[in-house]
C-alpha cells in the first residue's frame, strides 16, 4: 500500500510540474506579446501626432503662399490694365484681378480656420484692416482704367495701392515668419519627446529579455532538480518492487498476481487479478491465459513470450489484455519461472502493474507537448511581425539621428536584434520538435563549405584579433552528404562561440578528419577557458549556457541543441572535448558520399 500510495503522489507531482513548465511558458510569451504591441503602438501614436501637427503647418504654409501671390498678381494686373490699350484684354485682365481676389479671400478664409496662436491672429487682423482699406483704391484704380484715366490711374496706384500693397505682404511675411517658429518649436519638442520614447522602448526591450533569461534559467533548474528526484524514486520503486516478490502477501496488495503450471494452466490468482479482469477466482483457476487475449498483438509476440520463459528465463514486458466485458487495459508484467532441481519450470509467477493510466497520460503529456511546440512556433511567427516593424522603425530614426540620441537608436537596434534572433531560435526548434523541419540533402564540398564559413565569422574574429587557422585532409576532395543550409547554421553555431567565449588575441583551428571510408568529421577548437565536467554533461541540453556560470551574456542557451538536432536528423552525430582551462573542441561527424 505504500507503494500505491507513492506512486499516485508521483502522478499528481508529474501533472503539477508539466502544467507549472506550460503555465510559465504562455506567460512569457503573452508578456512579450503584450508589451511589444503597447510600445509599438505609444511609438506610432506618438509619430501620427506629430506628423499631424507638421501637416497642419504645411498646410498654413500653402495658404500664406497663395495669398501672397494673390496679391502680387492683382498689383501686376492692375499695372496691365493700365498700359492695355486693348479694350477687351483689358476686360480680360479685369476678370482675372476679380478671380485673384477670390483667391485671396478663400485661402485666408481656410487659413483662419487653422490652429493659430494669439500673435497670428493679431498680424492676421492687421493685414486684414490694411486690406480692407486698400480695396476701395483699388476698385477705384480699376473704374479709372475703364474709364480711360489711365494716368490718373497709375498715379494712385504708385501713390497709394502699391504702399498699401506692401504693407499687406510685410503682414504676411511676419505671419510666415510665426509659423515658422512655431514649426521649429514643435520639432524640438518632437525630438526630445522622441528620445524620450525611444528609452522607455528601450527599457522594455531589456525588461523582456531580462525576463525571458530569468524564466528559462529558473525553469530549467526546476526541471533538473525534478528530473533527478524522479530518477531517485524510480530506483527506489525497483528496489521495493524486487523485495515485493519475495514476499507473497504483499505482493497480492500490490500488484496483479498469477501463478501457472508448467502447461500454462491457472493455479492461483490474486484479488487484484479478479477485479480488473472481470472473472471470478472459479473461472479463471483450471484455465488458461489465451482467455484474457486481446488480439491487438501479433502471435509471435506470445510465442517469444512462451519460448523465453521455458527456456527458464525471465520475461518483461507490456501486454495488452481483454476483461470479461470486452474492454481493453494494459499491464507491464514480468514473468518467472520457477525451475526444479534440474533446471526445468515447473510453475511460472507473473506479476503485472496496470499501466493503462500511465500510457494515457503518456499519451496526453506528448500531446501537450506538441501543442505547446505549436503554440511556441504560431507566437514565434506573431513576433516576428511586430519586432521587424519596431527594427524598421529604428533604421529609419537612425538616418536621421546623430550624437546622443543616435546611440540610443543604435542600443535599440541591438536590442531588437537579439530578441528576434532568440524568436527566430524558438522558432526553428519548435519546427524540429513537431517535425516540420525536413532537410534537402545534396553533395557538398566540405573543403570549399568551410571556407565559405570561415569568411561569414571572420569580421568578428578580428574584432577580437582572434587568428582562425585550417587544417584539410592533402590530396583528397571530401563530398558529404547533408542539407547545405542547415549545415552552415550548425557550424557557423560552432565558430561564433569558439570566437565570441575565446580570449582576445586567441585561436580558432578548424579541421576535417576521415573517421573512416562511410564518415568524416569536422573539428572546431578554440584557445577559451574550456568547459568543466558538469558543463560537459548538459551542454547540448536547451538553455544551457556554454558561460553560465559567469551570469547573463548574449545568446539563447538553444543554439548548441538546435545544431545537435539538426545533424541528428542530417543522419550526423555532434560531440565535445574539453578540460577546464584549456578550451574546448566541438565537432560534426556526418556521413559521406
Amino acid at each position: 500500500m505504500k507503494f500505491i500510495s507513492e506512486k499516485k503522489v508521483l502522478s499528481n507531482d508529474g501533472t503539477h510540474i508539466q502544467q507549472t513548465v506550460n503555465d510559465s511558458l504562455i506567460a512569457m510569451a503573452v508578456a512579450i506579446i503584450f508589451l511589444s504591441c503597447v510600445a509599438l503602438w505609444a511609438v506610432i501614436q506618438l509619430t501620427q501626432f506629430y506628423s499631424n501637427k507638421v501637416d497642419g503647418i504645411d498646410e498654413q504654409i500653402h495658404k500664406i503662399h497663395i495669398m501672397r501671390v494673390a496679391a502680387l498678381e492683382r498689383t501686376l494686373l492692375m499695372y496691365a490694365m493700365v498700359a492695355e490699350d486693348d479694350p477687351f484684354r483689358r476686360d480680360e485682365q479685369q476678370m482675372e484681378f476679380y478671380r485673384e481676389a477670390v483667391k485671396f479671400a478663400s485661402a485666408r478664409t481656410e487659413f483662419i480656420k487653422s490652429d493659430l496662436s494669439d500673435n497670428e491672429k493679431i498680424l492676421l487682423k492687421n493685414q486684414g484692416a490694411i486690406t480692407r482699406n486698400n480695396y476701395p483704391i483699388q476698385e477705384k484704380i480699376v473704374d479709372l482704367v475703364m474709364s480711360g484715366k489711365n494716368a490718373l490711374a497709375l498715379t494712385l496706384l504708385r501713390e497709394q495701392a502699391i504702399p498699401e500693397q506692401n504693407k499687406v505682404l510685410k503682414e504676411l511675411d511676419k505671419i510666415h515668419m510665426s509659423i515658422d517658429k512655431k514649426n521649429h518649436l514643435i520639432k524640438l519638442k518632437a525630438e526630445s519627446i522622441g528620445n524620450a520614447s525611444f528609452v522607455i522602448l528601450l527599457s522594455i526591450v531589456v525588461i523582456i529579455v531580462f525576463s525571458v533569461f530569468y524564466i528559462i534559467k529558473k525553469t530549467t533548474f526546476r526541471l533538473n532538480n525534478i528530473v533527478s528526484e524522479l530518477s531517485e524514486t524510480r530506483i527506489a520503486h525497483q528496489n521495493t518492487i524486487h523485495e515485493l516478490i519475495q514476499q507473497k502477501d504483499t505482493l497480492d496488495n500490490h500488484a496483479i498476481v498469477s501463478i501457472t503450471d508448467e502447461f500454462g494452466s491457472i493455479s492461483y490468482v490474486n484479488e487484484k487479478f479478479c477485479e480488473i479482469s472481470g472473472f471470478s477466482r472459479q473461472e479463471l483457476i483450471g484455465s488458461n491465459h489465451r482467455m484474457l487475449k486481446s488480439n491487438v498483438h501479433p502471435d509471435g509476440f506470445y510465442e517469444e513470450l512462451w519460448s523465453t520463459i521455458t527456456q527458464g528465463k525471465v520475461w518483461h514486458g507490456e501486454v495488452c489484455n481483454q476483461r470479461k466485458d470486452g474492454s481493453h487495459y494494459w499491464v507491464k508484467s514480468t514473468i518467472s519461472p520457477f525451475l526444479d532441481t534440474t533446471g526445468k519450470p515447473y510453475q511460472y509467477v507473473s506479476i503485472r502493474t496496470n499501466i493503462t493510466e500511465l500510457l494515457e497520460a503518456k499519451l496526453e503529456a506528448e500531446k501537450a507537448n506538441r501543442a505547446k511546440s505549436i503554440f511556441m512556433s504560431s507566437m514565434s511567427h506573431e513576433l516576428r511581425t511586430p519586432m521587424n516593424a519596431i527594427l524598421g522603425f529604428a533604421q529609419l530614426l537612425e538616418m536621421k539621428m546623430e550624437g546622443q540620441e543616435l546611440d540610443f537608436i543604435k542600443e535599440i537596434k541591438g536590442a531588437g536584434n537579439h530578441l528576434l534572433a532568440l524568436i527566430n531560435e524558438i522558432l526553428d526548434l519548435s519546427n524540429i520538435e513537431t517535425g516540420e523541419f525536413q532537410p534537402m540533402f545534396e553533395k557538398i564540398d566540405i573543403n570549399t563549405f568551410v571556407n565559405e564559413s570561415i569568411l561569414a565569422v571572420q569580421d568578428i574574429a578580428n574584432n577580437k584579433n582572434i587568428k582562425i587557422n585550417q587544417i584539410i585532409e592533402e590530396g583528397s576532395v571530401i563530398y558529404v552528404i547533408a542539407d547545405r543550409r542547415r549545415l552552415k547554421q550548425a557550424l557557423l553555431n560552432y565558430l561564433t562561440n569558439a570566437v565570441k567565449f575565446n580570449h582576445d588575441n586567441g585561436d580558432v583551428l578548424i579541421s576535417i578528419k576521415l573517421i573512416d571510408s562511410s564518415k568524416c568529421r569536422i573539428l572546431v577548437k578554440d584557445s577559451g577557458p574550456g568547459l568543466s565536467k558538469e558543463q560537459l554533461s548538459k551542454i547540448f541540453n536547451p538553455f544551457t549556457k556554454k558561460d553560465e556560470h559567469v551570469g547573463l551574456t548574449e545568446g539563447s542557451g538553444i543554439g548548441l541543441t538546435i545544431t545537435k538536432r539538426i545533424v541528428e536528423i542530417m543522419k550526423g552525430r555532434v560531440g565535445v572535448e574539453s578540460e577546464e582551462g584549456f578550451g574546448c573542441t566541438f565537432w560534426i561527424e556526418l556521413p559521406i558520399e
